[in-house]
């Protein structure tokens, strides 16, 4: 049996799998990333790391996006290490692949809605109503 193609390199937005035309917006370096249904501010993010179901992805600026303090979602000002656990993401094939979890913490990504400037975050134990699987570039 072939193994299936690693997706470094593979490009596209992060978007809410159950409302698909709310997607990561990155709101700049150093920065809580939000969701936004507005075409020209959706981020576009590339797969830098592919292994086993761990992922790490860069914006169009090559910034990685990882857990920051405090369970945000952020874009960090630089590219991903794959030697800090925060830039990596495991996706949870339980869920059809759809559920990120942040590898350091076990935290999951969610949107608190799906509504413009709703912000994300990353919690072991989301809040009721949050919005936690995406569709992202593997």
């Amino acid at each position: 049996m072939k193994a299936a193609p690693d997706a470094v390199g593979d490009e596209s937005q992060i978007c809410l799998t159950n409302a698909p035309s709310y997607c990561i917006k990155a709101n700049g370096a150093g920065n809580q990333v939000s969701i936004t249904d507005v075409a020209s501010q959706k981020a576009n993010f590339t797969v830098v790391y592919d292994s086993g179901g761990y992922h790490e992805w860069v914006d169009g600026n090559n910034n990685c996006l990882r857990e920051g303090n405090s369970g945000i979602v952020k874009i960090e000002n630089g590219s991903c290490n794959i030697n800090d656990y925060l830039d990596v993401w495991l996706r949870d094939a339980s869920t059809g692949n759809k559920v990120w979890h942040n590898y350091s913490t076990q935290d999951i990504m969610y949107a608190t809605g799906n509504g413009n400037g709703d912000n994300v975050f990353a919690s072991g134990n989301p809040p009721s109503g949050s919005w936690t699987k995406w569709n992202a570039p593997t």
